[in-house]
């Protein structure tokens, strides 16, 4: 295939028919615009003599070619200017002004000041502006509502009278005296007002959130003051045996499950699991939520001994198996005034209908003070 070099003008042959050049060479040299040969040549226009790159070339500059170009094709048009009255020649046929200055002024983009009257009350204002027709924003919006049919309306907020546009009245819901009154307003449609769960005292928080208690301690001895299954058992006992008694008293940071009010005891009620029962978790204990759970209680039995505060331990397995062991211990728990042999239901039994201490008695892991837990590096002790 024969293909023209579009630099050097020289016939070359090639298979690819997008193939331009002949060369690298001449590729170079034309993207660069680089000119192949000069030519000498006189403008018609000014009779200057130039050098043309091109062959076809003819004028030595742009306006050159315009002044060809215009001398041969544009004819001269007589206009008079909108805006200043002039008259002027141009080669356009509908050019209305004689300048852009003129164009800019007749549309607005600079200021006139004429002096006129408002439309709406009378006043006379300078223009700055050829469209304008009043002499403040006031005068153009009671001049723009003044065929508007208007009605009574109330204030969503303080009920006071308003008037209001018909046109407006069912496209909004609600309508407002005064910036003040829409901003109570929106506060109040945002917020939700109820009463605590725990403490019965009302708060204020946001419609969309799911929130029942007016704080984090709320929510807390709140949340604990729904009683499981062993909690209830107890509770019922108590009833039975006239007991005045508080469900999660608070002391200090700590919660005791069941607060003997008459006596001023308490007592612990423990779940197998939670609270890891010695007679169903070996040593050692490997559960992070048990050994938690001791720590804990540990923490929990120091503060009620080291204050002089009497604490009875309710096991689960005994609430299950035996309520009479529970029963008898909570009604020799009082009659002793809170001094016990052990205080700990896993240690007793009943014998010829009397409650009695085993022989064998069972530690549990929140009172050992040897333990030592299998999640710790080396012999050191874990202080519960």
């Amino acid at each position: 295939m024969k293909i023209i070099c579009k630099y050097c003008q020289k016939e070359f042959g090639w298979e690819n028919r997008q193939k331009k050049y002949c060369s690298k060479e001449c590729r170079n040299l034309g993207k660069k615009n680089i000119p192949l040969k000069e030519y000498r040549r006189i403008c018609p226009v000014c009779d200057k003599e130039f050098i043309a790159n091109n062959a076809r070339s003819i004028f030595c500059s742009e306006s050159c070619k315009q002044k060809d170009w215009k001398s041969k094709n544009i004819r001269e048009y007589s206009h008079i200017c909108l805006y200043c009255n002039k008259e002027f020649i141009s080669g356009v046929k509908k050019t209305k002004f004689c300048s852009l200055e003129c164009s800019a002024t007749h549309k607005n983009k600079k200021g006139i000041g004429i002096k006129h009257n408002c439309k709406n009350c009378n006043n006379e204002f300078s223009q700055t502006n050829k469209r304008h027709c009043f002499c403040s924003e006031k005068c153009k919006s009671e001049y723009g509502r003044r065929n508007l049919k208007k009605t009574i309306v109330y204030c969503s907020n303080c009920n006071k009278e308003i008037i209001r546009p018909e046109n407006i009245i069912g496209k909004r819901k609600n309508f407002f005296c005064c910036k003040k009154c829409e901003s109570e307003f929106r506060e109040k449609e945002a917020n939700d007002i109820r009463i605590c769960k725990h403490c019965n005292k009302e708060f204020i928080c946001k419609k969309g959130e799911k929130l029942i208690f007016c704080s984090k301690a709320c929510q807390i001895s709140g949340i604990n003051k729904s009683p499981t299954r062993p909690h209830k058992v107890i509770i019922e006992l108590l009833e039975k045996l006239l007991l005045s008694f508080e469900i999660e008293h608070p002391i200090k940071r700590f919660s005791i499950d069941i607060y003997l009010l008459d006596y001023l005891f308490s007592i612990e009620i423990l779940g197998k699991y939670w609270h890891c029962d010695v007679r169903y978790y070996d040593y050692p204990i490997n559960n992070k939520i048990q050994l938690k759970g001791i720590k804990r209680d540990k923490n929990k039995n120091e503060y009620l001994k080291n204050n002089n505060m009497p604490v009875l331990y309710l096991w689960e397995n005994d609430i299950d198996d035996d309520i009479e062991i529970c029963e008898k211990l909570i009604q020799e728990f009082i009659k002793k005034n809170g001094i016990l042999n052990n205080y700990h239901s896993m240690n007793y039994e009943i014998k010829e209908n009397e409650l009695k201490l085993k022989q064998e008695i069972l530690i549990p892991y929140f009172e050992r003070n040897d333990y030592i837990s299998p999640l710790t590096t080396g012999t050191r002790e874990l202080h519960l």
